[in-house]
């Protein structure tokens, strides 16, 4: 189990994660809420849907430019510094959209609010790829995404109350501006950018994700070594573009909801407001569901992606050809089918697949670029939709978005093959690891004596020779008893996953350091598990300081190294020595080079035991 302080502080992050990005949405929804109110009192200078409809759009164009430089900035600063401060920003901005007047203005105003806005969910999940194990990744960002949902759903109630109470539009932003200032001011205080800065320790990043075993560094060393894994990774782009269409149909539904119940349903501008919170209440529901469903899957998202996207076809399509004139329960029963089939897909687009992807080196980079292209589609949300309702009415827009949700049904198809086809670190768990056994170092035993015979990757030796090799030579070194475990379980991870033996030669780095340190963190203490997280940074690191080193390095390894990223450069370097366990890792090393000797006599496992037993601290995250 994880200390109680930690657990604490965890929670206290996710509640303030939480009501911080759904104060957002108060500086967000208010002028979705109020353009009923702006259209009546513009109606003399000629001001229409469509005019709105591009204020909208430009602010989307901004905010979908904003995620992608935002995402990429939050992941070389610090994550609390950009989710405060792009509060702080659209306060200022809701409070001079409040004061302005005439068209223009209100489009400059409301672009450059939408863009410092950009910079609150990629810090949001910089700050839980450093705070959450990855086992409940999809969970905590359901529970995450119910945070826009939310202060969406609750932010149009709440200024819906002013709106009844008869303020203009102009003091509804105001009273939003406020609202958020006592958020920013409270998130001062509990929100925290990483565990280490109240003195815990942060758990291991997916091993799923795009950089292998250094998406557990905070920072990238280089844009280029940021951006490159993932602008080749084929996953990365299914997202994107799936996030295309999920964005266009919920910005559309986000924005002319309070309008088409006015319109259509008959509803008054305040009561259509607060009824317009049900899109998004329905869609927390949904979005927390659909994570928790995803952690029991292991990750496959696919699985609850493509049937909700089926039934989102189904449920657009009953929404434009049945009338809701004077019915608005009707009305507001169809809304809330296209949350619930919607919200589900795309809560996990920018949450826990950049999320996977990322790690914690890139997880904010990839939420904005994967929602910076969904924005992008979206920009049509405002004055395309608003332009088709405007000369055709709403029956043909909704129809135009159920063909928009067909398209993107068949690129979550594709999607969704690839990842049940493609073998996950995460699905990693051989038979022998199901079953929970009392003894942890049974359940370790049990695993060699199912999978360690293995060829150990074109070497001379099994996986269980090459690990008592490695174990022995930590011993006749003086290793303390820790790291002699780690020795002796350092490429666990190669008998974790179901790759093949030879999958380095088609290309894959199968990361079993992250893989296996992250698996036993749940016995181990970091002596353990952090010289096995850096054995294979160790090796990149002595390729570049050592000379001779690589020359002597076996054909395998040298394969491995190029998959694995190659030789450090000497700022990469440098950072690697900087690292605490460093030294450790570098003894693993060498004691690792050195066990690939066919036929050498070692002590059995059992021999090992003690070292083991001594290590353990029974953790079970």
């Amino acid at each position: 189990m994880v200390d109680a302080r930690t657990a604490r502080w965890r929670r206290i992050t996710l509640v303030s994660l939480f009501t911080g990005y759904a104060g957002y949405y108060l500086c967000r929804s208010n002028l979705s809420v109020v353009t009923p109110l702006i259209l009546k009192e513009y109606a003399a200078a000629g001001i229409t849907k469509a005019h709105i409809g591009t204020i909208a759009s430009v602010g989307i164009l901004l905010y979908s430019l904003g995620k992608v430089t935002n995402g990429v900035l939050t992941d070389f600063l610090d994550g609390r510094r950009l989710f405060l401060g792009g509060m702080a920003a659209s306060i200022v901005c809701t409070v001079l959209f409040g004061l302005a007047s005439g068209l223009a203005v209100f489009g400059v105003i409301w672009a450059v609010n939408r863009y410092v806005q950009s910079l609150g969910w990629g810090a949001l999940v910089k700050i839980s790829s450093r705070w959450y194990p990855v086992s409940v990744h999809a969970t905590v960002m359901g529970v995450l995404s119910m945070s826009y949902l939310l202060g969406d759903a609750l932010g149009r109630l709440y200024l819906g109350v002013f709106i009844k109470w008869e303020f203009g539009w102009r003091e509804v932003f105001f009273v939003s501006a406020a609202t958020l200032c006592a958020i920013l001011v409270a998130g001062l205080f509990t929100v925290k950018g990483s565990p280490h800065q109240v003195g815990a320790q942060e758990p291991p990043a997916d091993p799923d994700n795009v950089f292998g075993s250094e998406g557990n560094a905070p920072r990238p060393e280089s844009l280029s070594r940021l951006l490159g894994p993932l602008l080749v990774n084929p996953m990365f782009w299914l997202a994107c573009v799936m996030n295309v269409g999920l964005t266009l149909i919920r910005e559309t539904f986000n924005f002319w909801t309070p309008t088409y119940l006015t319109e259509v349903a008959g509803l008054t501008p305040g009561e259509a407001a607060q009824q317009s919170m049900w899109f998004p209440l329905v869609g927390a529901l949904s979005a927390v569901a659909a994570g928790a469903l995803s952690d029991r899957l292991r990750g496959k998202h696919g699985r609850v992606a493509f049937p909700a996207l089926l039934l989102l076809v189904g449920a657009l399509i009953v929404l434009s050809a049945t009338s809701t004139a004077g019915r608005a329960w009707l009305a507001l029963l169809l809304i809330c089918a296209v949350s619930f089939f919607l919200m589900a897909p795309y809560s996990f687009c920018s949450g826990v697949i950049a999320l996977s992807l990322g790690g914690k080196r890139g997880s904010s980079t990839a939420a904005g670029l994967i929602d910076g292209a969904g924005y992008l589609g979206a920009v049509l949300s405002g004055w395309g939709i608003g332009s088709l309702a405007q000369r055709y009415g709403w029956p043909v827009a909704f129809m135009v978005l159920a063909g928009v949700a067909s398209l993107t049904a068949l690129v979550t198809a594709v999607y969704w093959v690839r990842q049940e086809f493609r073998p996950g670190l995460r699905d990693a768990v051989p038979p022998a690891l199901e079953p929970v056994m009392s003894d942890p170092v049974e359940r370790l035993f049990a695993l060699f004596r199912e999978r360690g015979d293995a060829a150990y990757i074109g070497e001379p030796v099994s996986q269980t020779e090459h690990a008592l090799q490695t174990a022995l030579a930590a011993e006749q070194a003086g290793a303390s008893s820790p790291l002699i475990a780690a020795a002796l379980l350092h490429d666990i991870g190669h008998l974790l996953h179901h790759l093949p033996e030879d999958c380095a030669e088609h290309g894959v780095d199968d990361g079993h350091e992250a893989l296996g340190a992250r698996w036993l963190a749940r016995f181990f203490g970091p002596e353990v598990t952090e010289p096995i997280r850096l054995h294979v940074p160790a090796k990149r690191y002595l390729c570049t300081t050592e000379a001779g080193y690589t020359e002597r390095l076996s054909e395998a390894s040298v394969l491995s190294l190029r998959l694995q990223g190659g030789p450090y450069t000497p700022d990469e370097a440098a950072q690697f020595r900087r690292d605490p366990h460093a030294e450790a890792a570098l003894l693993l090393r060498r004691c690792d080079e050195a066990a690939k000797l066919p036929g050498l006599k070692t002590p059995d496992l059992e021999y090992f035991r003690p070292h083991l037993e001594a290590a353990l601290v029974r953790r079970r995250d």
